[in-house]
């Protein structure tokens, strides 16, 4: 035997030995002779880790297997945890090497790596099995338990089973299976998700039943545990399986009599789900056995404001019958049933109306003042029976305000060198405001080269926290950018990009469902580049304006403002950053464009561009700036298309010259067994080559250039937000970029998205055709704050006109039919804008008329509640379907359903 140890000596095992050999030369010694070999060991095993994950190798290497054992007989604790679960051993040899070494640390890293990640239970559970540590406590464990059956190598009574792990540790085991109906578990382990990915199979639903036949597990006990968990409200999802897991007990009449109270006190649930699945027990229970009418009445309010239409109508008609067996409850079932008339659908409202008239709410005036406080909220085509019950009126749609013109309101600039190191220290910490931003990149123009005695003091708060933010994972390319700008001012150094672009970062492109990565050519990097051509110039002594500063808060350049500021440029000898100067013409506000023509003597080939921009003629010199040209056709009002632009420029692309044309493709694709929708724009003229970056109204249609693809608008709000003021004048290939990545199925805490429908809230923004799509498209997602602002959205072009209801209903029936989405989607946001006013009921009414253009033979699903919300317009409004294809469309329908029935009653209804 060695009598000390040594590090080259185990390392030397560790390269070229076994585990065999590791165990014999390191058990025979102390665990303090152990430890000071342990940095070696943990040093040689991370070295082992990256060779694997960083070579196309699979399969085991035994020299890892020997590093693993040195770091369990020398590593401490905190170096355990430090090697992350790669350093698992296989069973026997995990065994192995914790019999020899029994370390101290034991029950407290077991402990940390379930709380890490609970598949590590499938691992290490053989150590409390073999009485090699203490068997864990926590929910960690719980989740290891709960997802045991989730492993690939699970046959049917086998040891990975539960009634295997029964036989090891039968009684202790046996008492941690009830945790599973106390641990919720969380997204990403919980017994529900383990059913949904079994292969049409249940395990633990299986196992218990297996138990309980087995006499292991008490099955009223079971029974009740189910409905224990379902009374603690977990996530919905995850509570959907204890009722399931219930029902797979197939209880008795008897078992369900005898838990009446439990499913009575389940009507309470916050889980639609838990209430229909209660309540369909009652109606078994009360069937066998009648319930007391007031326990059921008492029981049941919960349930008449369930959103499930199905649900509230079962407790009606439990109610029903309970008064049916005591009529001397009517005046009580009366209270319960006017809470139902807060649901949407029209036919839930009608039986409640029905069974209040039946009960005799006009014998009780105080419960018919109640009622008159329901009555506008129904659905129109029911309000004057409601105010007949209750003798009140119905107030007709409020009118719409009267819209006024926007006037916008001016920006002042910053004024001083004080009051631009304390914007640019807020826009470390704040980039919201893309206004804001530019006037801060505006400050720095005209007051960087204003250096005072004591600038190294002033500027160390501003170097400290860019320095901070480099140095952070998780902030916006935007603030890491604004970051890179201060710290190379800060430090007085040459301006670059920040070493950590996120180029290659994957994001999801929606509705294409394909990945791209944030390219060089992006309007972050286009900001990035403009900043660092700023900087250039303070770095030079210049203290020049910047040129595409936004005058007012639409983010435009005023006309008379720009001409000054070129004359400035010119008269000082100096040459535009080509990104500023093309900004500020793409910028250029609408207003005062004649005044500013009729003063502007050109001299120059910018202020020929500019001429040319503000509608003058075209008059192209012998330079090089193309790039200059194609942003002065840019900022023409209105935008035509200049062929001599175009032949001037080094490549054929979109807006480069000739105006972009889009055609826009909706339609669905099928993988495995799921539909996905698919929307796609194609863009004229088609980019064949890479365009210069200069060419800033170009980076718009890269992702629909077919080789080129990327998040062009950037990642995050901010970087959205400032992307929009790239061509405030023309967001239609901003709106269009929002369209290509939207996802109508993703839910985010925060949705960046959003930020594309902002601009869509200012009264000064036409929609056109994109943003037309891009509104459409988010009325139909599943995101709640971008369907939110969606609608606020909606509710404004209308009030303002902005939005053309042909346009809109064309794209909106197009992604129903052909790209397969929920209709009932756009028919709650409809129902709630139209509620707005008269002027918005009729607007939607008019959209709606005009979808009914669909397949009659094949229609598309859930349709029948937008031909019943159309219907229930057609009331409200006082008007009768007279649009020939929309009467052509609904008469050719056979199908029943709620289809049928409101396609029947539109057809009859007659103009009030």
């Amino acid at each position: 035997m060695d009598s000390t140890l040594d590090a080259d000596r185990l390392t030397e095992i560790i390269k070229s030995g076994s585990p065999a050999e590791c165990i014999k030369y390191l058990a025979p010694h102390g665990p303090k002779e152990r430890r000071a070999l342990s940095k070696t060991a943990v040093a040689l095993f991370k070295d082992g880790q990256n060779a694997y994950f960083n070579s196309a190798s699979s399969g085991n290497d035994v020299r890892i297997d020997n590093a693993r054992v040195a770091v369990f007989a020398t590593a401490s604790l905190s170096q355990m945890k430090s090697c992350g679960w790669y350093v698992i051993l296989s069973k026997d040899l995990l065994l192995e090497t914790v019999r020899q070494f029994q370390p101290d640390w034991l029950n407290d890293w077991v402990q940390h790596m379930l709380d890490d990640s609970p598949h590590h239970f499938q691992k290490l559970h053989w150590l409390w099995a073999a009485d090699l540590c203490e068997k864990p406590s926590g929910d960690g464990y719980m989740l290891g338990v709960m997802i045991a059956p989730m492993h690939v190598h699970w046959p049917k009574g086998s040891s990975n089973d539960a009634k295997g792990l029964v036989d090891e540790k039968r009684d202790a085991f046996l008492r941690d299976l009830w945790r599973l109906f106390e641990v919720e578990g969380s997204s990403e382990f919980n017994l529900a998700g383990i059913a949904k990915y079994a292969n049409g199979q249940d395990p633990w639903a299986e196992d218990l039943r297996d138990l309980s036949e087995a006499g292991w597990m008490d099955r009223d006990a079971l029974l009740d545990a189910a409905l224990d968990a379902l009374a603690r409200d977990f996530v919905q999802f995850r509570a959907g399986w204890f009722s399931r897991f219930y029902l797979f007990m197939e209880p008795t009449l008897d078992e369900q009599l005898a838990r009446k109270d439990r499913f009575l006190r389940l009507l309470g649930s916050a889980n639609p789900p838990t209430v229909s699945f209660a309540l369909k027990a009652i109606k078994q229970i009360d069937k066998a056995n009648p319930i007391p009418e007031a326990e059921i009445l008492a029981a049941i309010v919960p349930v008449l404001q369930a959103r499930q239409k199905g649900t509230v109508i079962l407790g009606l008609r439990l109610v029903g019958a309970a008064v049916k067996r005591a009529p001397d409850r009517r005046r009580a079932a009366l209270d319960v049933i006017l809470g139902a008339l807060i649901h949407e659908a029209a036919d839930v409202q009608a039986m409640a109306l029905d069974m209040l008239d039946t009960f005799g709410i006009a014998d009780h005036p105080d419960l018919r003042e109640v009622l008159s406080g329901y009555v506008n909220g129904l659905a129109p085509s029911l309000r004057e029976r409601a105010a007949d019950l209750c003798g009140g009126e119905v107030d007709r749609p409020p009118e719409a305000e009267m819209h006024t013109a926007y006037a916008p309101t001016s920006l002042q600039p910053i004024v001083d060198y004080d009051a631009f190191i304390t914007e640019f220290l807020h826009a470390l910490e704040d980039t919201s405001d893309p206004l804001r931003v530019e006037l801060l990149i505006d400050g720095l123009a005209r007051y960087g080269a204003d250096l005072p005695p004591d600038f190294d003091r002033i500027v160390s708060p501003l170097a400290k926290r860019a320095e901070q933010i480099l140095k952070s994972a998780n902030d916006t390319t935007l603030r890491v950018g604004l970051a890179q700008l201060a710290l190379c001012y800060c430090r007085q150094s040459p301006p670059k990009l920040p070493e950590r672009l996120l180029f290659g970062s994957m994001v999801s492109l929606g509705w294409s469902h394909k990945s791209t990565s944030l390219g060089s050519e992006s309007f972050v990097t286009l900001f990035m580049r403009r900043n660092n051509d700023v900087l250039a110039q303070v770095q030079q002594g210049l203290r020049l304006p910047l040129l595409c500063r936004p005058t007012d808060d639409r983010g435009f350049v005023s006309a008379d403002a720009l001409s000054d500021l070129v004359s400035a440029y010119e008269d000082a000898g100096v040459s535009p950053s080509p990104y500023d100067l093309s900004l500020a013409l793409m910028r250029l506000a609408p207003e005062g464009r004649e005044d500013t023509l009729k003063d502007l003597k050109p001299s120059c080939e910018v202020t020929r561009a500019l001429r040319f921009a503000l509608g003058g003629p075209l008059e192209i010199g012998s330079g090089d700036a193309d790039w200059l040209w194609v942003a002065a056709a840019a900022g023409r009002i209105p935008r035509v298309d200049v062929p001599q632009i175009a032949e001037l420029a080094q490549v054929k692309a979109p807006d480069v010259g000739l105006c972009a044309k889009y055609t826009v493709s909706i339609s669905s694709h099928t993988l495995d067994v799921y539909t996905y929708p698919e929307v796609s724009v194609k863009t004229s003229p088609r980019i064949t080559e890479r365009p210069p970056d200069t060419y800033l109204t170009s980076l718009f249609h890269l992702t629909t250039a077919g080789d080129f693809s990327g998040s062009i608008c950037g990642h995050s709000a901010d970087e959205i937000r400032w992307s929009s003021l790239v061509w405030p004048q023309n967001l239609r290939p901003f709106f269009m970029q929002g369209s290509q990545v939207f996802d109508p199925d993703q839910k985010l805490s925060n949705s960046p998205y959003a930020a594309f429908l902002e601009p869509m809230l200012m009264p000064y923004v036409s929609l056109d055709d994109t943003g037309t799509l891009l509104l459409a498209q988010s009325l139909g997602g599943t995101d709640p704050a971008v369907r939110s602002l969606a609608i606020d959205v909606l509710i404004a072009t209308i009030t303002e006109d902005r939005l053309a209801p042909d346009v809109f209903a064309k794209v909106t029936i197009d992604l129903i039919a052909q790209a397969f989405l929920p209709a009932a989607r756009w028919t709650r946001a409809f129902g709630e804008v139209a509620g707005i006013s008269r002027q918005h009921a009729v607007f939607i009414c008019n959209v709606v008329t005009r979808m009914m253009r669909f397949d009659a033979t094949e229609p598309p699903r859930d349709i029948g509640g937008l031909v019943e919300l159309l219907f229930e317009l057609h009331v409200e409004t006082g008007a009768t379907l007279v649009d020939p294809e929309a009467r052509a469309c609904l008469g050719s329908v056979t199908a029943g359903g709620k289809l049928g029935k409101f396609a029947k009653r539109l057809l009859s209804h007659q103009q009030s």
